[in-house]
Parts: C-alpha cells; structure tokens; sequence
C-alpha cells in the first residue's frame, strides 16, 4: 500500500510546495507592476518544474534498474512516483486557474461560473491534459497492466525533461527577460530536450524493444498489439503538434532578437553620424 502514502504525500507536498514559493518570492515580486500575476504565476512554474525534475530522475532509477527483462522487470517507483505525482496535476490546474484569475481582475468579482468558462476557453489543452493523465493514464499504469511494462513507464518519464525548460520560459517572460540570452540559452535547451526525449524516444524504445527480441523495427509494429501501436501514434502526433508550436516561437524570437539588433545599430550608426557632423564642423 506504499502508493497510498505516495499519494497523500503528493496531497501535502505539491500545494505545501506552491504556497511557501509564493511565501518566499512575494518580496521580490512586488517590483512589478502585476506583482500578484507574476507571483502566482512563478509558484505554479516552479512547482511543476519541481515535478518534472522528479519525474525524470524516477525514470533514470527505473530504467536503469529494468535491463534484464525489459517486458517483466519491475521497480516500485513506477507505482510511488505516479501516485506521488497524481495529486501535482489535480492542483495544478487549480494554480493555473488562480493566475486566470489575477491575469483578469475583472473576474475576480464575478460568477464562479463565469470564471471556470474563462479559464477553460483559456486553457483547454492543458486542462485536458493533466485530465487525462489523472484519470486515464494513471490507472491504466496502477491497475491495468498487469505488472508488465515498468521499463518503458521510465522511458515516458524521461519525457518531462522538457518541461523544466518550457515553464522556465513563462517565468523569464514574467519578469521580463524573455529577449535576454538566459531565454536565447533556455530556447535552445528547451529544443534540444523535447527533441530527444519526446520525439526520437519512441524509436528509441522500439529499436531496444527489438534489439531484445531480434526483431528489426518494422518487424516490432507487427508484433505487438495494435493498441500499444495506436497509444503511440496518438501520444506521437501530439507531441509533433507541441514541437511545431516550439519550433513557431523559436523563429518567432529569432526575429525580435535580429530586430532589436538592427535597432541598436541604427542607432550607433546615428551616433557616428551625428558625431561626424560635428566634427567636420568643427
């Protein structure tokens, strides 16, 4: 009954967690004009980079320890770390409904009615999401897999790797720094990581899946059931859809960063002018 304890330590230490940052960086925050946006808004980010951080040390543990037999080898983090987790993302969208809230002053006087359709029109993606996760991912991994599979629950787990950098990125733009090079550094390592730990780990956990079964690639999508393949394909094609936005605000802060470069040349340029002229003046 360990996962019962994981998920009433997860109850305590993800809003025990939320509540202190905000206690913590309160004073910092008031420097800004949206204190209590930025505030809220850098406790939510922190929290969920905090569970992300977890979540892909879980994984390394697990799969490190599940190489002899890839199928059937078991680690009882899996079942921890998930009812651990459970909890983070039930209150995040409760944190994430709260900056809503303080992003849209105007709603905190109105209808709680009128508030929870705001915040859904607003953030419908990652409400499904974490939705889905609590209420579909997690007891198909507790319940339904019959104790198979632990390895490649760890391979998934690497996939939080990303998320660090993405939430990294709200809280730089929160404080206004989202065209300095720690964004510039953050957007290349945000890349890099939802590449390879969201992308190429589905072909990576093929490729062992046949290296142990000498099977070649296409000879394991015909092997397994059609359901593992289809699970795949869908949590694939997402993750190609979140890449593609990546990729979209990368070029567009490329193009910022060269615009406000040219803005600074023109203006030295102005200045060299401006000094020659007074030179030959002279």
């Amino acid at each position: 009954m360990s996962w019962v304890f994981a998920l009433l330590l997860g109850c305590v230490f993800f809003p025990g967690s939320h509540y202190f940052i905000r206690y913590i960086t309160a004073p910092q925050c008031k420097q800004f004009a949206n204190s209590d946006v930025v505030n809220s808004t850098v406790a939510e980010k922190m929290v969920s980079i905090i569970h992300s951080v977890f979540a892909f040390l879980s994984g390394i543990i697990i799969v490190n320890s599940c190489t002899n037999d890839i199928m059937y080898d078991s680690h009882w983090l899996v079942e921890f770390y998930i009812s651990f987790g459970l909890p983070y993302m039930l209150f995040d969208i409760y944190a994430m409904y709260v900056v809503h809230k303080y992003k849209h002053p105007h709603l905190q006087t109105g209808k709680l009615s009128t508030v929870i359709v705001s915040f859904t029109k607003a953030h419908p993606a990652m409400i499904l999401h974490h939705l889905v996760l609590a209420l579909l991912a997690y007891p198909i991994v507790m319940f339904w897999r019959n104790g198979k599979g632990d390895f490649f629950v760890g391979c998934f787990f690497f996939a939080e790797l990303a998320n660090p950098f993405i939430h990294m990125r709200a809280i730089l733009k929160q404080i206004g720094l989202h065209s300095s090079n720690l964004s510039t550094i953050n957007g290349v390592m945000l890349l890099l990581t939802f590449f390879i730990c969201r992308l190429l780990i589905f072909p990576i956990m093929y490729s062992i899946y046949g290296q142990t079964k000498d099977l070649s690639l296409y000879g394991v999508i015909t092997s397994i059931p059609i359901h593992c393949n289809l699970g795949c394909a869908v949590l694939l094609a997402f993750q190609f859809y979140w890449f593609y936005l990546i990729l979209g605000a990368a070029r567009r802060q490329i193009r910022d960063l060269m615009e406000k470069e040219e803005i600074e040349i023109g203006r030295v340029m102005d200045i060299k002018v401006n000094c020659d002229h007074v030179v030959k003046s002279d």
